[in-house]
């Protein structure tokens, strides 16, 4: 399978070239444990399903074999690496599999999986599994908590307001550690910044502090550009004391940068005054002597 996949990650003139001879290399693979692996890795690797797979034998991508072999696995490693599978020969996860493992599971690593597996998913694909998510989180501890986190906004079953809401209400402390990761402007800041856009009135109150993780975020990314976009719509602040805030915001941003440009000028500038300057001229000269210096007419 390996091989194959050196195949399917050729330019596409070479997958021209050997496309027969591939055809048959994949028609030939008889082992189902090895196919299911192979889908599994995929997953791990974020990589989409190459159709050519298509001609491996129907029956060693069958999803309801795995359901019946590597899901009833004693080894959560096996139960793992079929819930994988499955999700990427599978346009969606049926939701049976999904529910047994939320409900029955005792493994938190492979829960885990399946937190992670909702996640990737597009927006509400999955709105049916926010409760039985939702039952775990509550009793989760701080790591499984925050997986599950995730896995509820993506379900899509409500607006992520609502969701930082019940978090509130439920495990608050676990709020520090979802402003690091909207900060860190991951694919959960992502879909914050398009419900504020969506519920701008939700976020003047409670939820402001899911506005500043969002602008904390930015200006970790784009420093410079926040100072620009504050340069120039200082006039529009209402009061001195916003006016104030801004001024302030916009030193401390200006400092830091001076001090991050120094830090990386820092090793280039010790390396230059280690060089002593007699053999920089020494051995300029001997290069002119010998007469592969600069010629005239060259433009320098």
């Amino acid at each position: 399978m390996f091989f194959a996949d050196q195949y399917l990650q050729a330019d596409p003139a070479i997958r021209l070239r050997f496309a027969g001879l591939f055809r048959h290399v994949l028609a030939g693979v008889k082992q189902r444990e090895a196919v299911t692996w192979y889908y599994a890795w995929l997953f791990d690797r974020g990589r989409a399903v190459d159709p050519y797979l298509n001609n491996i034998d129907a029956a060693l991508r069958n999803p309801l074999l795995i359901e019946e072999n590597e899901l009833l696995s004693m080894e959560p490693r096996d139960r793992i690496g079929g819930l994988k599978a499955i999700s990427m020969m599978r346009s969606k996860v049926p939701l049976r599999i999904f529910k047994k493992v939320l409900t029955r599971e005792t493994v938190k690593k492979v829960r885990m999986a399946v937190y992670g597996m909702i996640e990737n998913s597009s927006l509400g694909q999955y709105p049916e599994l926010y409760e039985p998510v939702f039952q775990r989180f509550q009793n989760a501890k701080t790591n499984e908590a925050v997986g599950a986190f995730r896995a509820l906004v993506v379900t899509g079953r409500y607006p992520f307001y609502k969701v930082m809401q019940m978090v509130r209400d439920r495990y608050p402390s676990i709020i520090p550690i979802i402003h690091m990761e909207i900060s860190a402007l991951s694919r959960l800041a992502f879909f914050a910044l398009q419900d504020i856009a969506l519920h701008k009135d939700a976020y003047q109150g409670v939820n402001y502090d899911v506005n500043l993780a969002c602008i904390f975020g930015m200006t970790k990314k784009r420093p410079e550009r926040v100072v620009r976009i504050l340069k120039e719509n200082m006039d529009v602040c209402d009061s001195d004391r916003t006016r104030s805030e801004v001024d302030r915001l916009l030193v401390k941003t200006q400092n830091l940068l001076l001090k991050e440009r120094k830090s990386i000028a820092a090793p280039f500038k010790s390396f230059h005054t280690q060089i002593p300057k007699k053999k920089i001229r020494g051995r300029l000269s001997q290069i002119y002597a010998q007469g592969s210096g600069p010629k005239k007419g060259w433009m320098i």
